[in-house]
């Protein structure tokens, strides 16, 4: 939903941070022409899967557009207003004379989420938080503006203030970050990465039966570059969204090159909650089985519960279509996120993957290890397999197995291999 009164051919196929993007490019240019400043605001939600689980999904869509019809509400034609995703929204004021039109821009955005908001015959309380960057004082280009207003809005949620305006102290490492995000760019373009593997094992026959794939980041400089590190930055980008398909391009090409014996294996794949909403992210997995010539079936599709409550109609549609193709669906991580029975119930997956929180200690914490069994027995009521993660030693395996889990995957059995040992390990491994 968005706003852009000067600006009506906009395709509809894109993503609204390539609108916002876009649209910043075109009134960058007008500024400078006119010599006048321009202000983005970074426009966050607080809190969107707390309303999505206590008063339900529906609630928070309706949450999103009314948020969305109060920002066109009190814009000038030439502003722009887009949503970008779940519970984020980006504005845009052209051609203002100072800084204090978007601080009165912004408060007035504050006063209107002040009261509840009644939806449904209820009384939802909405916190949000805006980062503000500013043209030309922190940024020329378009993207860096929008990534400086989106940390400022990250940083006055840490800080617990409702709005911030952009500095270069005002998210420590921000300029780290937009040189890895810029180097990962490159590093896609080029190919530039690796794709490793880690087995996953049948614990009741203790035969291999997949492997997840996982990205790498051979940086020349810096050596290899933390996934922990550079995921959420790509996360916080478009980036993602290349770095995504890019892995599954590449982690089906090198399954059907070096594996002959598909039909009894599985490729994992992690999605995250920015590829949730791209738009095409269906058709481009599509378009990659059908190219390299993977059946649906041998592919797993691991997405978070977090991923999936931060835009939860548009993840089902997706994980749907997913479902429909014969693709396996699993939850990752589960556990640590906002675990909801009901709504478990209704989602088109065929797997959880136990976090390896819970499995490190289950041996010497009873209350880990009786939320393992829990899970094991709650996945096998829904008819679900359940994968362990981080097992590390053979007494771990051997309790799992007893519980009857389904696979595990960890360092007791194999830590993640780059694509030439995966394959020969796969023919010569006792777990082959």
């Amino acid at each position: 939903m968005y706003k852009a009164t000067s600006t009506m051919n906009k395709p509809i196929n894109l993503t609204g941070r390539q609108l916002i993007t876009q649209e910043l490019i075109r009134q960058i240019e007008s500024c400078k022409n006119s010599n006048t400043s321009l202000g983005v605001l970074f426009i966050k939600l607080r809190d969107l899967r707390a309303i999505n689980e206590s008063f339900g999904m529906s609630a928070g869509d309706k949450t999103i557009e009314i948020i969305s019809s109060l920002l066109s509400s009190i814009t000038r034609p030439e502003d722009f207003v887009v949503h970008i995703s779940g519970g984020q929204f980006g504005l845009i004021l052209p051609h203002m004379m100072n800084v204090t039109h978007t601080i009165l821009a912004a408060n007035r955005i504050l006063s209107l989420c002040e009261e509840p908001f009644n939806i449904d015959k209820q009384k939802i309380p909405v916190q949000i938080n805006i980062g503000i960057s500013l043209f030309p004082e922190h940024s020329n280009e378009a993207e860096w503006l929008l990534q400086h207003a989106e940390n400022a809005a990250a940083s006055a949620r840490t800080k617990r203030e409702p709005i911030i305006i952009y500095e270069k102290s005002t998210v420590g490492g921000n300029n780290k970050s937009l040189i890895i995000k810029r180097d990962l760019d490159i590093a896609i373009k080029s190919a530039d990465l690796e794709m490793h593997y880690q087995p996953q094992i049948d614990l009741q026959t203790r035969q291999v039966c997949g492997v997840e794939a996982l990205i790498r980041w051979p940086n020349p400089v810096q050596g290899y570059i933390s996934p922990a590190l550079f995921i959420p930055i790509a996360e916080e980008s478009n980036t993602i969204v290349p770095l995504t398909l890019w892995t599954v391009n590449t982690s089906i090409r090198q399954f059907i090159e070096y594996h002959s014996d598909l039909k009894k294996l599985t490729l994992a794949i992690n999605m995250s909650a920015a590829v949730l909403n791209s738009t095409d992210i269906v058709q481009q997995v599509s378009s990659a089985l059908n190219i390299w010539g993977l059946a649906p079936e041998n592919l797993c599709l691991e997405v978070t519960e977090s991923a999936i409550m931060v835009d939860p109609t548009k993840s089902m549609k997706i994980l749907n279509q997913f479902n429909d193709m014969g693709i396996n669906l699993s939850i990752d991580d589960f556990g640590t996120g906002y675990s909801s029975m009901a709504y478990l119930k209704r989602l088109p997956v065929k797997e959880l993957k136990i976090d390896q929180t819970f499995i490190t200690n289950m041996l010497n914490n009873e209350d880990d290890q009786s939320i393992v069994r829990s899970t094991i027995d709650l996945a096998h009521n829904f008819n679900l397999h359940v994968v362990a993660e981080g097992i590390e030693d053979e007494d771990t395996l051997e309790a799992l197995a007893a519980m009857g889990c389904d696979r595990g995957q960890g360092f007791y059995m194999a830590r993640p291999m780059p694509t030439e040992r995966i394959f020969q390990w796969l023919k010569s491994s006792p777990w082959a």
